[in-house]
C-alpha cells in the first residue's frame, strides 16, 4: 500500500489533461524505431499491409496475418526493432482498410522529442461490411514513449459532437485498458446525432463533482460508433477532460 506521503505527493503533482480528436485524427497505433540502421520509414497500404523499414531491411506486416490492432502491436513489439503503443483503438479493432494514410507515413515527435510515426484511423468511411465506423480518443499515462510507471488517470467529463447516421443504442462507450492489455467496457449509452450542427453532448457525474478513476498504469478509451457511417464534418470531435496523476 502506498504511504500517506507518496499519496500526497502524487496529488500535488497531478495536472489537468484535455485530449481531443477531430475527424480522421484518432491515433490508432504510435510506433518508433529502437534499432535504426539508417533512415527508417513506415509505409501503409490500407487495404493489405504496413511496410516497416529500419533503414536497411524492409519487413511487411500483412493484414491477412495481423487482422486486428492487438496482433499488429504485439508483432511490432516482438520484432526487437520497433516499439508500438495502442492508443485511440481497441485491440479487437480490425486493421484492413482502417488506417487513413495510404502511402508513406510522415514522421513526427512525441512530447518528449522521440521520433514517432502515428497511424491515424479513418473514422468517416465504412470499411468491411458489418464493421462500424468509430471516433475515438484515449486518456493515457503512456501517450509518450519512455513514460514512467506509477501514474493514474481520472475522467471528469466526456464530450462529443458526431454527425452519425442516427441515434444508436449503446454506441457511446467508455473502455478501460488494464496494465495487462485487457479491455473492459465501463459505460454504454445511446448516441446523439449532431445532424451536421456544432452542439456538443457532455457526460459528467454527480453534477460535475464525480470522476471515473483508473488503477495504476491503466488508460481510458472513449468512443462514438455508428454501424452505417459517420459523415465528415468540421465540427465533429471526441474529447476527454481529466487529470493525470
Amino acid at each position: 500500500m502506498a504511504s500517506l506521503n507518496s499519496v500526497q505527493i502524487r496529488k500535488a503533482l497531478a495536472s489537468g489533461k484535455v485530449v481531443q480528436r477531430a475527424d480522421d485524427a484518432s491515433i490508432g497505433v504510435r510506433v518508433r524505431c529502437i534499432v535504426p540502421t539508417g533512415t527508417p520509414t513506415v509505409t501503409l497500404t490500407t487495404a493489405s499491409k504496413i511496410a516497416m523499414n529500419d533503414g536497411t531491411t524492409n519487413v511487411d506486416y500483412a493484414w491477412a496475418t495481423y487482422t486486428n490492432m492487438g496482433l499488429l502491436v504485439d508483432a511490432l513489439n516482438a520484432s526487437g526493432i520497433w516499439e508500438a503503443k495502442l492508443l485511440d483503438a481497441l485491440r479487437s479493432d480490425i486493421t484492413t482498410s482502417r488506417f487513413k494514410v495510404n502511402t508513406a507515413v510522415t514522421a513526427g515527435t512525441d512530447e518528449n522529442g522521440v521520433v514517432v510515426w502515428d497511424l491515424l484511423i479513418d473514422n468517416t468511411v465504412l470499411t468491411t461490411p458489418g464493421h462500424f465506423m468509430v471516433a475515438s480518443v484515449c486518456l493515457s499515462p503512456y501517450f509518450n514513449f519512455d513514460a514512467p510507471d506509477g501514474h493514474r488517470v481520472h475522467i471528469q467529463q466526456l464530450d462529443y459532437c458526431q454527425n452519425v447516421s442516427a441515434a444508436e443504442a449503446a454506441a457511446v462507450t467508455l473502455w478501460k485498458r488494464k496494465n495487462n492489455g485487457t479491455e473492459v467496457k465501463m459505460l454504454a449509452q445511446t448516441s446523439v446525432d449532431s445532424t451536421g450542427g456544432s452542439t456538443v453532448t457532455s457526460l459528467t457525474w454527480a453534477s460535475g463533482e464525480g470522476m471515473i478513476s483508473s488503477g495504476e498504469n491503466e488508460e481510458f478509451i472513449f468512443r462514438v460508433q455508428d454501424d452505417t457511417g459517420i459523415t465528415a464534418d468540421a465540427d465533429n470531435l471526441v474529447r476527454i477532460v481529466g487529470i493525470l496523476e
